[in-house]
């Protein structure tokens, strides 16, 4: 099971996917406590000042490895994102560093140029950054479809992560991988009963993911976002994912 986390702050926020040090340190004290038998994952998304600051102690007291997935175009631009020598930092303390595209646009909906930028100029800034080889993207918003999948294949990613708890979707080059979005509102328990659950989310849970899939399709993915956003009580402006 891969656990996604978005901003980590000192203290409990409004913001619906703002997870607190105190709930962060509860998450891995409960997951970890499941190990060898239940392995799991720790990723982030964006690339959040915060992550850095807030996250990354509590990993290092858990020995817990993370993927962090950052949005290249933010990167030294956005006071709330990591700098370029953040980006370093993460990676030389030995977590794992992919691409979460160049701009944060959904790579549905993008144009063959955009999506080369989104996908192929993201991974060679991270590489040339890193000094160090990029293969795995998280796509902006969970979205994805078959003609995504072979740009991120031609663009030689490998392993492809979206937000769809239960998503697996092999080709003959790429793999995708499906995560659970944590939110503020989320417990210990509630991440060792997913795991208890062989990684697959409880009915509740997959009720609500099945219910927000339906609303995306009705709605469109832009005001759906725009809707979505509110109601994560959301001040910046990635949003989701």
């Amino acid at each position: 099971m891969i656990f996604n986390y978005h901003q980590i702050t000192p203290g409990r926020d409004a913001y619906l996917y703002a997870i607190s040090t105190d709930l962060l340190e509860e998450h891995l004290a409960a997951v970890t406590a499941q190990q060898p038998e239940r392995p799991f994952q720790i990723t982030f998304d964006d690339g959040h000042l915060t992550q850095l600051r807030y996250g990354v102690p509590v990993l290092r007291k858990f020995n817990q490895p993370a993927i962090f997935f950052c949005t290249v175009g933010w990167m030294g631009v956005d006071p709330e994102y990591f700098t370029w020598d953040d980006v370093r930092e993460v990676h030389r303390l030995g977590y794992a560093v992919g691409a979460h595209g160049w701009s944060h646009k959904f790579l549905t909906q993008c144009s063959p140029q955009e999506l080369d930028k989104e996908l192929v100029s993201s991974k060679k800034t991270l590489e040339d950054q890193l000094g160090a080889p990029v293969t795995t993207i998280s796509f902006p918003g969970g979205r994805y479809n078959k003609a995504v999948l072979q740009a991120c294949a031609d663009a030689g990613y490998t392993s492809l992560y979206t937000s769809d708890a239960w998503a697996s979707n092999t080709a003959a080059t790429v793999k995708v991988y499906g995560r659970m979005t944590t939110t503020r509102n989320m417990r210990g328990e509630d991440l060792v009963r997913v795991l208890q659950c062989g990684g697959k989310p409880p009915l509740a849970t997959r009720l609500t993911v099945s219910a927000k899939s339906t609303a995306k399709k009705l709605l469109g993915d832009n005001l759906y976002y725009r809707l979505w956003s509110v109601l994560a009580r959301s001040r910046r402006r990635e949003g989701m994912g």
